[in-house]
């Protein structure tokens, strides 16, 4: 039996790279996936064709993840046709290198609103659903550049750590209604670890696929 028969799943980012494996991955699991974009209709429209080419069942939904009247239009339309979100992935992200000196205000407020506004607002969108359920799995993409600094990306290591401690304090409330929530910190190029597929990083993280 599929690991994740009947569950929605909803993930950022979904419409490329690292996003759009997962939502494949978890679709061939049994999940009903809604793959968030923003500009990439074309690439969205192609995974959720392919993952329903392959006996899956997929939705896209265009929205802004820095908006919150955006998100709440996205969480809502995923709950009325999923009947709901088991499982939330922030995978969205920015990375707008500059030197210290030379980085703008708008590369700054840009990468600080999709990697760390954006989970926020997700999260606590769906998060109400998922207490009135009193169960869900939200995991954070976020990145080893949230321990270890490196030249140029100021404003990207910033967003990160933030999502890191975004986690712990929404976990601290949200783990009370048998909610989990998790980081992943990836390193160099998602390629690097495709093969894994969701389903073995909820095991990584202990997010067991069972709900109650």
């Amino acid at each position: 039996m599929a690991q994740f028969s009947g569950k929605s799943v909803l993930i950022t980012g979904a419409s490329g790279g690292l996003g759009q494996q997962l939502a494949v991955d978890f679709a061939r699991e049994g999940a009903k996936v809604a793959l968030n974009y923003l500009n990439s209709w074309k690439m969205a429209e192609e995974t959720a064709s392919r993952i329903e080419a392959e006996g899956g069942e997929a939705i896209t939904c265009r929205a802004n993840i820095s908006s919150a009247s955006e998100v709440a239009a996205m969480v809502d339309r995923v709950v009325a046709e999923h009947g709901g979100v088991d499982v939330l992935i922030n995978n969205a992200g920015l990375s707008l290198d500059a030197p210290f000196l030379e980085l703008s205000e708008d590369a700054w407020d840009s990468v600080v609103a999709v990697n760390l506004k954006g989970p926020f607002l997700v999260s606590q969108a769906v998060g109400h659903h998922m207490v009135a359920a009193k169960c869900g799995r939200i995991v954070n993409i976020s990145a080893t550049s949230a321990l270890q600094a490196r030249v140029g990306n100021a404003n990207y290591a910033a967003s990160k750590a933030g999502l890191n401690m975004l986690t712990q304090c929404s976990a601290w409330q949200l783990n009370l209604v048998r909610m989990l929530t998790s980081t992943l910190l990836l390193w160099g190029s998602w390629t690097a670890i495709w093969f894994v597929g969701c389903f073995q990083l909820m095991k990584l993280h202990k997010l067991k696929p069972t709900f109650h």
